[in-house]
């Protein structure tokens, strides 16, 4: 469900994209637009969380569950607050890069064949 109205989203892959984050290159109204919805799927999540680590504690120890936590659920959560976070950063921008500029590129993370 986080999958599609969250990650699958096109204004949040298009507003909150690698290039508009590097970039710090977005519209506030679509960030606060997408704030709730972001922040509502995290606190869902904290609430997955919890409900299956009480449904697990009685069969696993402690370290079991956390592994599988670990696994499953902090990836989805890690990215929801990368998520708020661009968007806190973001939003205190007050002057936005016009186009054409340079596009900031990280050669070095691109594997030469």
């Amino acid at each position: 469900m986080i999958k599609h109205q969250v990650f699958e989203n096109h204004q949040v892959r298009g507003w909150l994209g690698r290039f508009n984050s590097t970039h710090n290159y977005t519209q506030l109204w679509y960030l606060n637009d997408l704030y709730g919805l972001i922040q509502e799927s995290y606190f869902n999540m904290l609430n997955v969380e919890k409900s299956i680590r009480e449904a697990l504690e009685p069969i696993y120890q402690n370290s079991t569950i956390d592994e599988w936590l670990y696994e499953y659920v902090d990836p989805v959560l890690e990215r929801l607050v990368r998520y708020l976070d661009d968007i806190d950063r973001l939003k205190k921008e007050r002057a936005f890069p016009r186009r054409n500029f340079k596009i900031l590129r990280n050669i070095r993370a691109i594997r030469r064949q």
